[in-house]
């Protein structure tokens, strides 16, 4: 969860801000984009009496001060989640990924045998920072392109329909996502032609 506080917004008063301190404190949300109240042209805001810009300073950084003193993954460490990899790190050391809740995931490129890099898999996260969770590719598990995504039951297919059941594979097993597609709308493999012949 993440959200945008800005501080010194004209009426705020200091019973207002503490709330928001507590509020914060209580739910340690992960993302905190802290802003000083600015009163852009054409707004009701801009005809507002002002909070002194003093203040405003004052409980941005008090803001920013709390926001700095907790994390908020470490209860992730020692599970396994499925993360999506699209990039390398700034440090260009690290593979880095989103879990389904957008928690950024690093694994060290040195612990792959291959790109992780448009792909998914399973990790356990390892340990925990401010900003992510760093983790290792669980054993035994094979990285998933988004072609392999979905994998076609051959159970479910029959010439006479022109529906294809199709398993996702993109989260873990328990949450597994079964879907029907039209057959129209897809370039599957092996799929025969009225006439018998085959594409590939």
């Amino acid at each position: 969860i993440a959200t945008d506080i800005i501080c010194g917004f004209p009426t705020e008063t200091e019973e207002d801000f503490d709330l928001t301190l507590e509020l914060m404190d209580k739910y340690k949300l992960p993302i905190m984009n802290i802003s000083q109240f600015y009163p852009r042209p054409g707004t009701v805001a801009m005809k507002m009496k002002r909070v002194p810009t003093q203040v405003v300073k004052n409980r941005s950084r008090r803001l920013t001060t709390l926001f700095g003193s907790y994390k908020c993954y470490d209860n992730m460490v020692g599970r396994t989640e499925r993360v999506w990899f699209t990039e390398l790190a700034h440090d260009k050391k690290h593979y880095c990924g989103h879990t389904k809740g957008w928690v950024q995931v690093l694994v060290p490129m040195s612990q792959s045998e291959v790109d992780l890099r448009g792909t998914s898999v399973v990790v356990t996260i390892t340990s925990a920072s401010k900003w992510s969770v760093f983790a290792e590719v669980t054993p035994g598990q094979v990285p998933q392109t988004a072609l392999d995504g979905y994998v076609a039951s051959a159970k479910s297919f029959k010439r006479s329909d022109s529906r294809v059941r199709f398993r996702s594979l993109t989260d873990d097993d328990v949450h597994s996502d079964v879907r029907d597609y039209d057959c129209d709308d897809l370039n599957a493999p092996d799929n025969e032609h009225e006439d018998g012949s085959a594409t590939s």
